[in-house]
């Protein structure tokens, strides 16, 4: 090779060498001068998010890693953080959960909804069948009947009445399922089953039930999560928690309560004289005021 040609070809290298060197020191110093410190004792050094580029969209939002939202957990329950939401819809992954024997995982396509007893014309209905029908979208709570709680000083809202949450349902009302398999005259009141391990059941008054009572499949937007419910589920508005069965596989039509353990053993209230107190459905008015509050 020719001696010129060898000795050119090196100093091309050399100077892109110099000229990348020349542009990552440019570029070093440019981030080191727009560095802010925090105002903290660590003196942590981060870059300002206006001078680099962010992260880019993904298939599922995700909240700030600033944020610490979270429900407090028991074995069979997770309390909503009430003190720290703001106005009047619980998001979905942070509403209460209760439940007698674990989550389910329910294939929407398997899933079948029984409607029998003392009707005309016995359904069953998938998802899909379901979902054929007028829908009606409505915001309500729901409360544990169980949920408030005391018996220390210091005690945040979620501990204290966490297990209530209020959101978006959507899904058809009873009401336009029952007209259409047809109610028996003598039928007053219904068995909703689910289909968790438990087959938790509960009897509801079948006039109180037909004025707003709904077979929700979707809540705040999106298809019910599993542990609402998925894939369907009853809401009954005001009334207390157990009674709106989630993982819904059956109703049945009857002239009298069914008396589930549910029912009998649990979910009663004691009263004077050694009485106890059935079928108490309604949730009164409860209020707690979330902030400021304790801590």
């Amino acid at each position: 090779m020719d001696t010129k040609v060898y000795w050119r070809r090196l100093f091309k290298r050399w100077m892109v060498g110099v000229l990348l060197g020349v542009a990552v020191a440019f570029v070093v110093v440019k981030m080191w001068n727009n560095r802010i410190i925090e105002p903290d004792k660590d003196t942590k050094i981060v870059l300002d998010p206006s001078k680099v580029q962010g992260r880019g969209p993904d298939k599922a939002g995700y909240r700030s890693k600033y944020e610490r939202l979270q429900k407090i957990t028991s074995t069979t329950a997770a309390r909503t953080p009430l003190q720290d939401l703001y106005g009047t819809i619980t998001p979905s992954d942070l509403h209460f959960e209760r439940h007698h024997a674990g989550i389910p995982e329910i294939d929407p396509e398997k899933h079948e909804l029984l409607i029998h007893g003392l009707v005309e014309q016995p359904l069953v209905l998938k998802l899909k069948d379901l979902k054929r029908y007028p829908s009606v979208t409505r915001i309500c709570f729901i409360e544990c009947s169980g949920n408030f709680r005391y018996g220390k000083r210091e005690m945040t809202p979620q501990e204290v009445c966490g297990l209530t949450s209020q959101s978006e349902w959507t899904g058809v009302l009873l009401s336009t399922i029952l007209e259409e398999a047809g109610i028996k005259p003598q039928a007053e009141w219904f068995l909703a089953e689910g289909a968790d391990g438990a087959l938790m059941a509960r009897s509801v008054p079948l006039k109180e039930a037909l004025a707003e009572a709904m077979i929700a499949y979707a809540q705040n937007g999106e298809p019910i999560r599993p542990q609402q419910g998925y894939p369907m589920r009853l809401v009954i508005p005001g009334f207390e928690g157990n009674t709106q069965i989630k993982w819904l596989r059956r109703i049945e039509l009857s002239e009298k309560p069914f008396m589930t353990r549910e029912e009998t053993s649990k979910y009663t209230e004691k009263i004077a004289k050694g009485k106890i107190r059935m079928f108490s459905l309604v949730m009164d008015a409860r209020s707690i005021i979330t902030y400021p509050a304790y801590p």
